[in-house]
C-alpha cells in the first residue's frame, strides 16, 4: 500500500475487526461488565454530591472546599465529571 502524507498520520485499521481491544471504544459492543461497571459509577457519584451537599460548612472547611463549590457540584448530573 502506497501511504500519502495524510496516511501516515492516521492509524491504519482493517476495515472490519471482532477484536476485544478495537471495540472497547465503542459502546455498543460494551460487555454487560462494562455496563455494570458504568452504573456502578454514576451510582457512586449521585451518592458522593448528594451527601457533598448535606455537610455542614465546619465539614466543607476540613476538606477545603466551600459551600458555593459543594453545591456547584451537587448540581452537576451523574455522568458528568
Amino acid at each position: 500500500m502506497l501511504r500519502t502524507p495524510l496516511s501516515i498520520l492516521a492509524p491504519t485499521r482493517p476495515a472490519v475487526s471482532t477484536t476485544r481491544t478495537d471495540l472497547q471504544g465503542n459502546f455498543w459492543f460494551a460487555s454487560l461488565s462494562d455496563v455494570a461497571e458504568m452504573v456502578s459509577v454514576w451510582l457512586r457519584r449521585s451518592r458522593t454530591r448528594r451527601r457533598l451537599a448535606e455537610l455542614e460548612d465546619r465539614e466543607l472547611r476540613d476538606i477545603g472546599v466551600s459551600r458555593a463549590q459543594a453545591l456547584d457540584e451537587s448540581k452537576k448530573p451523574f455522568w458528568r465529571l
